[in-house]
């Protein structure tokens, strides 16, 4: 049987033992209190009513949100892996993943055949927990003192062809393991820090995710 994970803490289950939100039908939750937390940390966001008339406006926003949570969700692990790779968490202080986040920002690929490959990378940084407060004020960042020791935020906006903003999301993710982060050698930690968009945007133009993971999220799994 193929484990599926809870969208906040992470952790592996079978899919029977986990319930779906029930108004936005996307993020899966093994209990209560992860399904609260992930509401406060990020997915009162991303969590929208479906609409029921295909043809009104809402639906085409519908659409968008489930193209993107779907990109997201194929692309998490390798998300994850190299924004926290890029706080470079064996020159920082311990903290860092509270003080400061990775960011990127995106945009539509039109007409790509490849799911995994219909957004790429415009540019991406590290970025303050003020600085983000002070350029999206709408989003939800939870104060720096609520945040849990483990946990690390990502920052995605995305952009349409036009450049205009449509979507900013905050995502959340427990980092079981890093200690493990604050061991690796200190100078592949710079040298990944100071490569990691790159990095990403390169895995998402090839789109082989298989291969990606592969490489880049089991070694640090």
């Amino acid at each position: 049987m193929v484990d599926f994970q809870c969208s906040y803490c992470g952790k592996a289950f079978p899919q029977l033992e986990l319930k779906r939100c029930a108004r936005c039908h996307s993020d899966l939750y093994c209990s209560r209190d992860c399904q609260r937390a992930s509401w406060k940390y990020g997915h009162k966001q991303r969590c929208k009513v479906v609409p029921m008339d295909p043809s009104s406006p809402e639906w085409d926003e519908h659409l968008l949100d489930k193209q993107l949570n779907r990109w997201i969700d194929t692309w998490e692990r390798i998300l994850w892996t190299l924004g926290v790779l890029a706080l470079d968490l064996p020159h920082r202080p311990d903290n860092i993943q509270a003080t400061h986040m990775a960011v990127i920002c995106i945009s539509p690929r039109p007409h790509m055949s490849n799911p995994a490959q219909c957004y790429k990378i415009n540019w991406g940084g590290v970025w303050s927990h003020e600085r983000c407060k002070s350029t999206w004020p709408e989003v939800p960042l939870a104060p720096i003192e609520e945040l849990e020791p483990n946990r690390a935020r990502l920052v995605i906006t995305m952009v349409d062809e036009e450049g205009d903003l449509r979507r900013t999301y905050v995502l959340s993710c427990q980092l079981g393991r890093i200690e493990e982060y604050r061991k690796l050698p200190k100078e592949f930690s710079r040298k990944i820090a100071s490569r990691w968009v790159s990095v990403l945007a390169a895995l998402l133009d090839r789109g082989d995710v298989e291969e990606a993971n592969r490489k880049w999220y089991k070694p640090f799994s």
